[in-house]
């Protein structure tokens, strides 16, 4: 049967059910005053609810199942939490009477009194075999269903990023500076080697690359060094120098280098080789200072996005990768390595929005959340794999924020089948009844 335990979860917080002549199986009248707060931990389903059973009002929890039986199959009866309930919702009462349930405990029965309509959109959803399983239906929901939730899943996507952030932020004695440098490193490394520059982070402290920030050798040094690229089996001037300078650099600082199989290359285009990403790093500290304190001061987007126009060093221009003895190089015509316009951008919604959003918190303005949100519908969507299945179905995708929103809708709703905790899900399943 695909009519589930969520959906009865669903309808009783809701109240979609006929309260005409409610009874218990005993046949006492029952008013439902408060359903009572959904519980999504150990325990009765709903807590603190209020119910009129013939003349008493009765206030506690309430627990409900999809048959009565399910009681005794659950071991409700043996445990001390469900001792106290004050009601027993069931869709289905499968028993002789009130055998095997506890005597204080009155039950009611919601079979035939949820509406028929509501059940076969449903299992319609449920049925469906796509990603999106709305799909077909979406011409019940409104402009306004759609802006609104899209704003929730935005905030719902950034509180998940930010998670990771504000655990970095109370490992580093909450500075922002620091946490911003992590979150930029690993984001230089999506989606294949984000775990190795988050790594490579870590092993350089911000301040020991703020000593030499004026110097872009040293810096290449450090990056490539503490990346485990750099060894004597390394044929060029350059990547030799590198090398010298990386030993020293790493007796000073007593560094431990990362091993080189972290990283990933297979699969991947040229300009976004791993060796590419860590030059243009390294020139980006050189460029910048007390990064994300300038970020915080500046309203216009542009000149955000000039501030990550930055190049990798000269050797770059025409290498991928630092090259052994007895290796060639792979073709490549001589030309600045610059950072792309789709890496700025990605920067900008994957780790600057985000970042802005949880400095909003801390500071209770709500200029930062505005400016973030401001930016990202400016900037353009990301043309993925998701977006592209919402395109199909005709729903607009122009901004980030919009393909932002529908990439958490896909992954974290559609794929798990959470329409009941979707504004759209809602939507289609109350169509008619508002």
């Amino acid at each position: 049967m695909l009519f589930s335990e969520k959906l009865l979860h669903y309808v009783w917080r809701h109240r979609l059910f006929n309260i005409h002549d409610l009874q218990t199986i005993t046949g006492e009248p029952v008013q439902v005053a408060s359903p009572g707060s959904w519980n999504t931990n150990a325990g009765p389903d709903f807590l603190d609810a209020r119910v009129r059973v013939g003349n008493t009002l009765l206030a506690g929890n309430v627990e409900l199942h999809l048959k009565a039986s399910d009681w005794i199959r659950h071991d409700h009866n043996k445990d001390k939490q469900y001792s106290n309930l004050i009601l027993h919702v069931v869709y289905e009462y499968d028993l002789a009477g009130e055998d095997n349930l506890p005597r204080y405990m009155p039950t009611i029965e919601l079979q035939g009194r949820i509406p028929g309509l509501l059940i076969e959109r449903y299992i319609r959803l449920m049925q469906h075999g796509g990603n999106i399983l709305c799909a077909g239906q979406l011409d019940k929901v409104n402009e306004l269903t759609w802006f609104s939730w899209k704003d929730r899943l935005l905030i719902e996507r950034w509180q998940q990023k930010t998670a990771l952030f504000a655990e970095w932020m109370r490992g580093n004695h909450n500075n922002w500076e620091e946490t911003f440098y992590l979150a930029l490193a690993r984001n230089f490394g999506m989606p294949v080697n984000g775990d190795a520059f988050e790594a490579l982070a870590r092993s350089i402290p911000l301040k020991i690359l703020a000593r030499h920030k004026d110097n872009l050798l040293h810096l290449e040094a450090l990056c490539f060094g503490q990346a485990g690229m750099l060894h004597e089996k390394l044929k060029e001037e350059y990547p030799l120098k590198l090398y010298k300078e990386y030993l020293f650099l790493q007796r000073k600082y007593s560094l431990t280098p990362m091993r080189p199989h972290l990283w990933k290359w297979m699969r991947m285009r040229p300009s976004a080789f791993p060796s590419i990403r860590l030059a243009q790093f390294a020139a980006l500290v050189h460029r910048s200072s007390h990064l994300f304190s300038n970020i915080l001061e500046t309203r216009d987007i542009r000149h955000i996005e000039s501030m990550f126009l930055v190049s990798a060093s000269s050797y770059w221009d025409n290498h991928y990768h630092l090259l052994k003895r007895g290796e060639k190089e792979l073709p490549a015509s001589s030309r600045k390595k610059q950072l792309g316009k789709s890496m700025i951008q990605s920067i900008l919604i994957n780790t600057i929005c985000p970042m802005l959003a949880m400095y909003d918190q801390f500071q209770l303005q709500g200029e930062y959340l505005d400016r973030a949100f401001e930016w990202m519908k400016t900037l353009p969507p990301e043309n993925n794999r998701y977006t592209r299945e919402w395109e199909e179905l005709s729903i607009d995708h122009s901004t980030a924020w919009d393909s932002q929103a529908l990439l958490q809708l896909t992954k974290y709703y559609c794929t798990e089948k959470r329409c009941l905790e979707c504004a759209v899900g809602n939507k289609i399943l109350n169509a008619g009844r508002e």
